[in-house]
């Protein structure tokens, strides 16, 4: 079993290194514009709000009008790591595995929606591990499949996301209508849209 194990963390850790994910660390840190950049795609790729950027950058007049080469402050916030990228392939490939790539997509950006929005964990894995009233807050975490190695595709569809995709703007939550009991409290979430058989809320 161990044997086992450790050759399972061997095969996912080759996969992981076939994707390359910048590692941005935008505290005191500057953002030099790149072609079809805008600020809202730029706040996006480093986990912050619009309003966040525009209030470290007041000296733009105009924030539609940014130039290429154009240094951006970007205000404190998150740090993206080869290691969120280790949490978040394993919690969509245990959450999401069969499902579109697009769904597998949405799955991630619920997970980096609860980092950036506060109160869920300061990292990825924190988030994905997060204990709320003694419940786990991802079923694969309980049972386990946490730890099974992602496939290639969820390990395509959290590169995406930590390098700015978002599907599901806002989502906090994702259910199967199938899986969960009648009447369950997530089922009284605002919806946001369903993709495949996921439901995604607010």
């Amino acid at each position: 079993m161990v044997r086992q194990a450790k050759r399972l963390t061997r095969t996912c850790a080759m996969m992981l290194a076939t994707l390359s994910v910048p590692a941005v660390v935008y505290a005191a840190a500057t953002y030099t514009v790149k072609p079809g950049d805008t600020l809202w795609s730029i706040a996006q790729q480093n986990g912050m709000t619009l309003q966040q950027l525009e209030d470290a950058n007041p000296q733009l007049s105009d924030f539609n009008q940014i130039q290429v080469g154009e240094k951006i402050t970007l205000p404190n916030g998150q740090t993206t790591t080869e290691d969120d990228l280790y949490w978040l392939a394993h919690i969509i490939s245990a959450e999401a595995q069969g499902e579109s790539q697009e769904a597998q997509e949405a799955v991630g950006d619920v997970v980096l929606n609860r980092l950036h929005a506060g109160g869920y964990g300061n990292t990825v894995h924190d988030v994905i591990f997060q204990v709320v009233d003694g419940a786990y807050q991802f079923t694969p975490v309980l049972n386990g499949s946490i730890y099974d190695t992602p496939t290639a595709s969820a390990i395509a569809a959290a590169s995406a996301d930590l390098q700015g995709l978002n599907i599901v703007p806002n989502a906090l939550f994702f259910y199967n209508p199938n899986e969960v009991p009648a009447g369950s409290w997530v089922e009284q979430q605002p919806t946001i849209t369903q993709i495949d058989s996921l439901v995604f809320a607010k």
